[in-house]
């Protein structure tokens, strides 16, 4: 982000690793190029994220877009014979090194150390450069900074940007006008991607921790434990909420008789037999079924709902790789056990 002032305070303290890169592509450059080298020893990153602002004329105030090609707006050395954009010494025009975000549009951005008031002048520049078909543009002060910086770093790069003004006259008054709404929208952000976080590297946590206590306990002991934590957790969430209980009004009937299968069968008994399965085995083993977990949630909403969405390619690649690894897994191992069972016979 680019000032502290962009988000909650209370929001900021809880997500960790926020770095403020300051306005413009120098601040920009400079400070997230001290953060990664202050940071690279204590943790590895893995993934730049920018949330931002940027002016559109195409795009209504407070959309979300997704910029995945990077124009430095400001380099012009046609007058040399380099097409615009094009840094001296260097072969591309742009950078193309944007991670796509599912159901958030892609774009392509312009960074310029100006604020826009005549979104033509962005929108002529997109239809003269000369990379082929253009994306609908949108324009900023520091992404094509931070993407240059995560080139170098070799990092990927996720940016995100929330349409603040119409890049026209009235940029100004709007984007004053928005600031609370895009607060709003960068807290609800931020959070959405901290939780996700947590619930990628939780659930690899709790398998471990599990397998350190399946010794120590009774399957039964443990899961009742880890159920009694998660009922307080939830309870004490729900009356630190400014919504309160008041939800569980609208859940019907038949809802209530889902939720009690959910939790009885397919969470309560499923843990509880992981549990004994982690006498035998191992975290990784189990890890390696728990992979599986979204494409069975599939497969039973289709059979019990009969619900279906329409997925694309990448779902059945990422569904295919995720079934090849747990066949191959047990397979591999076999072979390699084999081995080294005649080389100790030998």
């Amino acid at each position: 982000m680019a000032h502290r002032a962009e988000g909650n305070e209370r929001t900021l303290k809880i997500v960790p690793h926020i770095c403020f890169t300051g306005v413009g592509k120098v601040n920009a450059a400079l400070n997230l190029s001290q953060a990664l080298c202050e940071n690279r020893h204590a943790h590895s990153c893995n993934l730049v994220i920018n949330i931002g602002s940027a002016g559109s004329g195409v795009y209504p105030v407070g959309t979300w877009v997704n910029p995945t090609r990077f124009y430095q707006y400001d380099m012009d050395v046609s007058a040399a014979g380099l097409p615009r954009y094009r840094t001296p010494f260097e072969t591309y025009d742009f950078l193309h090194i944007g991670c796509r975000a599912a159901g958030i549009t892609a774009t392509e951005i312009y960074t310029a150390d100006r604020f826009f008031t005549d979104y033509s002048q962005v929108q002529s520049s997109a239809d003269a450069q000369l990379s082929g078909v253009s994306l609908l543009p949108v324009a900023d002060m520091e992404s094509y900074a931070i993407a240059k910086t995560c080139l170098h770093y070799q990092i990927p790069f996720l940016c995100l940007k929330i349409i603040s003004d119409g890049a026209d006259a009235d940029a100004k008054s709007e984007w004053l006008a928005g600031r609370k709404l895009r607060a709003d929208r960068f807290n609800k952000m931020l959070t959405d991607i901290f939780a996700g976080n947590l619930k990628i590297s939780l659930p690899e946590q709790n398998t471990v921790l599990n397998g350190k206590l399946a010794n120590t306990g009774g399957a039964t002991e443990n899961m009742m434990y880890e159920t009694v934590a998660a009922l307080l957790v939830i309870t004490l969430c729900n009356l630190i909420s400014p919504a309160g209980f008041t939800h569980l009004s609208e859940i019907t009937v038949s809802d209530w008789l889902w939720l009690l299968f959910l939790s009885v069968l397919c969470t309560l008994y499923a843990y509880t037999a992981i549990l004994y399965l982690l006498k035998t085995l191992t975290p990784f083993h189990i890890s390696l079924g728990t992979n599986l977990e979204p494409i069975y949630g599939i497969v039973l909403a289709l059979l019990i709902f009969g619900e279906r969405e329409i997925l694309s390619l990448p779902f059945y690649i990422a569904a295919g790789v995720m079934l090849s690894t747990v066949i191959s897994y047990p397979l591999i191992k076999s072979r390699l056990s084999s081995k080294k069972t005649d080389k100790i016979a030998a």
